[in-house]
């Protein structure tokens, strides 16, 4: 659902961009008691444009990031993961009752093996969870009134053109 939103807002953000660069090439030609007169919006637009553009290559990196999230959640869901899990708990714990039997270097790949598998398989989904709720809770309002403030721009500056 985040990605989605992310998304949503990357678009209207490239295509308020588009819609200002258009307006900057706009040039308005006036010649009051015969002298003229060249005004271009351009000059007024550029400090919005740098600000929108700036915006929608943060909002790049954080639809990447969620989607890169989504991608980590849908590997810690796969049974190879579960089943790679079971097999190393199974070991460590038979390392830990026979410390002997086993080296140290594997002993320690095996730890470590372990230990990158517990937090795929149980710290993203609950990290993912947090996250959610924490957006639900507190960011989902303000980023509604965020959309709809740059589809209104985007809105007035295609009416300016």
């Amino acid at each position: 659902m985040a990605f989605r939103y992310a998304l949503i807002i990357f678009a209207a953000a490239r295509a308020l961009d588009g819609a200002i660069s258009l307006a900057q090439g706009t040039e308005i030609a006036l010649q009051p008691v015969g002298v003229g007169v060249t005004v271009s919006a351009g000059e007024l637009l550029a400090p919005i444009n740098d600000l929108v553009e700036q915006f929608s290559s943060l909002m790049l990196i954080a639809t990447t990031s969620l989607g890169l999230q989504d991608m980590l959640l849908r590997v810690s869901q796969w049974w190879v993961l579960g089943a790679l899990l079971g097999f190393l708990t199974v070991t460590r714990i038979a390392i830990l009752w026979y410390p002997e039997a086993v080296d140290d270097p594997p002993r320690q790949l095996i730890a470590g093996a372990f230990a990158v598998a517990l937090i795929v398989r149980f710290a993203l989904p609950l990290y993912a969870l947090g996250s959610g709720l924490f957006f639900e809770h507190f960011l989902a309002p303000t980023q509604a009134e965020a959309v709809g403030a740059v589809e209104q721009t985007s809105g007035d500056i295609r009416e300016l053109e």
